[in-house]
């Protein structure tokens, strides 16, 4: 199939049916141990891309994710709803990233850990942190919104869909801290009294 028009910029090459069939028993194989939960996706990419250039079967599952690539970038050029669903989709995953963004200051938002855990830990740590300020977020937003109806405002649910859980203007990540110092000093003095 030949692209030609403004497309053809999206598309190049040709995919190798010959190198699918040839595999296809391998490649129906591997899918249904993933299926079965034999072997995960994650586990099965790992080994057959640390020798891919080698390996046949990798190839011919770089061929069939082409066809699906191709059939998803056919229908997203073709259907303009669903596009909008998709960049919208795009959207609120990239103001969830800001907001993550914002709350991992510390090192200039580096990872730094040597070890893998470790950097599992902060990046699970990070999720769990930002999940919480979604949650704050939508339960005063949903507060905000039952206290204007109670005060008698017609406020349409509809008008909520461009206020964005993912709003971080308001959230200060490094934290205010408040410290009494007389009570501070109290206590020091009577330590020292009692030391005497």
């Amino acid at each position: 199939m030949k692209i030609l028009g403004p497309l053809k910029a999206h598309f190049a090459g040709s995919i190798n049916l010959d190198l699918i069939r040839r595999h296809w028993d391998d490649c129906v194989r591997v899918l249904a141990s993933i299926r079965r939960g034999v072997t995960s996706a994650v586990l099965l990419c790992q080994r057959l891309s640390s020798y891919a250039q080698q390996n046949p079967l990798y190839r011919a599952l770089r061929e069939i994710g082409r066809i699906f690539r191709t059939r998803f970038m056919l229908r997203y050029y073709d259907e303009p709803e669903w596009r909008r669903r998709i960049n919208a989709g795009l959207d609120r995953m990239e103001n969830f990233n800001n907001l993550a963004r914002h709350l991992f200051f510390a090192r200039r938002g580096e990872n730094w850990e040597r070890e893998f855990e470790e950097q599992l830990n902060r990046a699970c740590s990070l999720l769990i942190l930002a999940n919480a300020c979604v949650l704050w977020n939508t339960v005063h937003l949903s507060a905000m919104y039952q206290d204007l109806r109670s005060q008698g405002f017609a406020v349409l649910p509809e008008g909520f869909r461009h206020i964005s859980p993912y709003a971080f203007e308001h959230i200060v990540p490094y934290g205010q801290y408040f410290f009494n110092l007389r009570r501070k000093q109290r206590k020091d003095a009577f330590t020292r009294a009692r030391q005497l």
